[in-house]
């Protein structure tokens, strides 16, 4: 038809009264909403229009600015989310400078590694670029077997050591002094890897720094020890029973802040083997190669696009540290425990018993190996195996192809007429492979492994219903079989406590094994779960890990290394005992006791079991021969770790009100940080509100630093952790410099709420956070995708009947 003709049977004439400049708009908007679906770049353009509908809580009221950096594509695509910062303050300019925005100015790490017990500071610089007193908070991970005893922090050239306060008291001390106008810091911790700093009344155009200090025990796995320094916090799926969010701490960007490491191993024997997998790292032997001295730089840390550092090393000849090291306190700790003065068991979790008062409060430390399970010609019983298989969007890319290496090993590695499988896969919902497990021929492990194949990552994680649904699975037919439930997730979710709770009453159907798959999982859920189901969790970072994560699980789960495992004593005093009932050693590695005693260091320890052999063996001790036998440098650190080892188990084994009521007398009495309790530091002067002059604050070199003063609630701090400084003929330890914003090189764009323009900077300087509505693999909720999608779509469809 002609122009005229096809006009005319329209109910408008829609060409010929529309000019070229209002065609060209149509299409940018058109292009513009259809990319926003397809890419969700979070221009502030779009979400200042659609702002209902991509945040939750994106209205700034000009007291915080809440940042958030841009997806990342490429290079940076497979990495999770990392931590963020928030800045609050009476009155923030409207348009922020990239270096107004760079509040953690830098992060540096001094670790130092004494025999089998680790010690570390980690130092954090906020400085404030605005004219007005401001506060930071910033959420980080840590390790879950991290004991925190120690916070200061150091404003003015004074140093303020923090106290130990129950958790809402704490708070209550922070917010009277930031309304006061002093200067104050808080840490708290929101999970076992997830910790809270916050800073308030960061004086204008000046800095405060803060340095926490906690200890940790190295225990090795087939006689290689792992030092493992957790960088990044991945987001957390909170829709289990309601709407599909991810809220608070959990949503920043893809890169970790500026950061920097030193450690110094002083092992005590000669190191065989060592290095990291994950960061590239400059390493130095000294002392007939008993010592080395291992530094990161920041530029190597930010290359390593938000991985958590790890570096591994073996002693000469394949040996670990065993043997016996104690702890001698002159001073008494307040006591806390249960009377009587004896041991009492309530609902399956023993309580502590009294020690005479007066006397001080001594501790020990156990290791024992057991031989290497020798199975030649033995045949297990047989196995269900019921896979989990987490198919969320968090775990879409690199870990869901992870999680299928690793399945399709398990699977290969059944044997044929005598095991059984079946397979479960959730995100959202959940599916299974079959209603009944299957026997494992050639046949129906093909079945599995397409079945498996076929899977992608997408939607939410509602682990919990999966879990559910696995339990209630029927048993396989086959007789004497047992049944393991392996889970392979990130264990990216908010519902850990519920998720123990459900292992531990399932206990009697199955045992449970993890997989954490990825660069940076949640091993708080993982560990938990595997510690509670009587299994062993697996780190499987990537496919080239997953056979040889696969290959264990599959021996271990077939020969245990020492079953009903077992501690006595005879002539020594030991109480308290840590943990309170040994569980099987699933892999090669020692026994591990933690204890009190009261008396001498005499006597006898005798570790018992079965071998996977079913033979009996025991190994037995004599304390007074062995003590001290692991280095004892780091002796004042135990009855850090005993108490740590204890708040773990009842975090484990204990409900939420009994937990709490037993773990918070020992967290304060050994100022521990918990989840009922928080370090708190105020400084006793008033911040100005304005500054005059401004100064700008150069970079400056990280000394080594001495911890906290004692004081009679934190008698055991470590004197000092810096790293050890080497001989003048061997290469001295790298300087570490504080970073700013102008050192990183990663770029990414950002969303300032509180401006009508998006600003570039540098993506190490600041991440971000704010409440987004998806917690899987993107930013923006699934109505506001359709929105874009329906108005690109119509504007399309309009610009197609205009130029007609």
């Amino acid at each position: 038809k002609t122009k005229t003709d096809t006009q005319s049977e329209l109910p408008f004439r829609f060409g010929s009264n529309m000019s070229s400049p209002l065609r060209v708009l149509l299409f940018l908007l058109s292009v513009l909403f259809v990319e926003c679906a397809r890419q969700n770049p979070w221009h502030t353009t779009v979400t200042s229009w659609l702002g209902r509908w991509t945040h939750e809580d994106q209205a700034i009221d000009g007291r915080t600015i809440r940042l958030r950096a841009s997806e990342l594509g490429g290079k940076f695509a497979s990495t999770s989310l990392s931590p963020f910062i928030a800045i609050n303050a009476t009155k923030l300019p409207p348009n922020p400078t990239p270096q107004q925005l760079s509040v953690l100015s830098s992060t540096t790490v001094q670790a130092r590694i004494s025999g089998v017990v680790a010690s570390v500071k980690i130092a954090q610089v906020y400085q404030n670029n605005y004219e007005v007193p401001i506060e930071a908070v910033y959420v980080f991970p840590a390790s879950t077997r991290a004991a925190v005893n120690a916070l200061q922090m150091t404003i003015g050239g004074h140093i303020v050591v923090a106290k130990i306060e129950d958790r809402d008291e704490a708070r209550r001390i922070y917010e009277k002094a930031k309304s006061e106008g002093k200067s104050a810091s808080l840490l708290e911790q929101e999970r076992p890897n997830v910790l809270v700093m916050n800073v308030a009344n960061i004086p204008p155009h000046d800095s405060i720094k803060i340095e926490l200090f906690y200890t940790e025990m190295l225990v090795p796995t087939n006689s290689q020890y792992d030092f493992i320094y957790p960088a990044v916090v991945g987001p957390r799926y909170t829709g289990e029973g309601g709407a599909l969010t991810t809220s608070g701490p959990y949503v920043g960007s893809a890169e970790t802040l500026p950061w920097s490491l030193s450690l110094t191993i002083n092992a005590g024997m000669e190191l065989q083997s060592m290095g990291s997998s994950t960061h590239a790292v400059t390493t130095n032997l000294i002392n007939n190669r008993t010592t080395a001295v291992v530094s990161l730089s920041t530029s190597a840390a930010l290359a390593a696009h938000g991985k958590d550092f790890s570096f591994k090393y073996t002693l000469s000849g394949g040996q670990i540290l065993t043997g016996f090291m104690a702890y001698q306190n002159d001073l008494d700790f307040p006591d806390v425990s249960v009377a009587p003065l004896v041991p009492m068991t309530v609902r399956g979790i023993t309580h502590l018993v009294a020690l005479p008062a007066g006397r001080g409060t001594n501790f020990f430390l156990g290791l024992v190996q057991p031989p290497v399970p020798s199975t030649p010609g033995l045949s297990p019983a047989p196995r269900e195996f019921l896979i989990v298989l987490d198919v969320s969007g968090s775990m879409s890319g690199l870990p869901l192809a992870t999680a299928k290496k690793a399945t399709q090993q398990l699977l290969q590695q059944m044997r044929e007429g005598v095991d059984t499988f079946n397979i479960l896969q959730f995100a959202g919902g959940s599916g299974v492979l079959s209603p009944t497990p299957l026997a494992a021929t050639a046949a129906n492990i093909a079945k599995g492994l397409e079945y498996t194949h076929a899977q992608s990552g997408g939607g939410g994680t509602n682990m919990l219903d999966a879990l559910r649904r696995a339990v209630a699975l029927p048993r396989s037919s086959v007789s004497g079989s047992a049944r393991i439930t392996v889970v392979l997730t990130d264990g990216f979710v908010t519902v850990e406590k519920e998720v123990f709770q459900l292992v531990r009453d399932n206990l009697h159907r199955s045992s449970f094994w993890c997989m954490s798959i990825g660069e940076n999982p949640n091993r708080y859920l993982t560990e938990g779960m595997a510690a509670v189901g009587r299994g062993t969790e697996f780190w499987v970072p990537d496919a080239a890990s997953a056979d040889a994560a696969v290959s264990k699980l599959v021996k271990t789960v077939s020969f245990p290394v020492m079953t009903n495992v077992a501690v006595s004593f005879n002539g020594f005093n030991a109480v308290n005992v840590v943990p309170s009932h040994l569980p099987d050693l699933l892999l090669e590695r020692p026994v591990v006791v933690f204890g009190q005693y009261t008396g001498a260091l005499a006597g006898t320890m005798t570790i018992s079991g079965t071998l996977a052999s079913g033979a009996a063996w025991s190994s037995t001790v004599d304390i007074a021969a062995a003590a001290n036998t692991i280095p004892p440098a780091a002796a004042s650190a135990l009855p850090q770790l005993w108490a740590s080892s204890r708040l773990s188990e009842l975090r484990y084994t204990a409900t939420v009100d009994e937990a709490k009521a037993l773990a918070l007398p020992i967290a304060l009495k050994y100022s521990l940080l918990s989840e009922y309790t928080s370090f708190i530091a105020v400084a006793f002067e008033t911040v100005p509100r304005t500054t005059p002059t401004p100064t700008t604050l150069a970079p400056t070199t990280a000394a080594a630093t001495t911890a906290p003063a004692t004081t009679a609630a934190n008698s055991t701090t470590p004197a000092n952790i810096t790293a050890t400084t080497p001989p003048a003929s061997a290469t001295p330890p790298v300087t570490t410099v504080a970073w700013n914003a102008t050192n990183t090189t990663a770029e990414a764009e950002v969303e300032v709420s509180s401006d009508s323009a998006g600003q570039s900077m540098s993506l190490g300087a600041v991440t971000s956070m704010g409440t987004s509505t998806m917690g899987n693999g993107g930013s923006l909720r699934p109505d506001a995708i359709l929105v874009f999608w329906t108005c690109g779509v119509a504007l399309t469809t309009l610009l197609a009947l205009f130029s007609r």
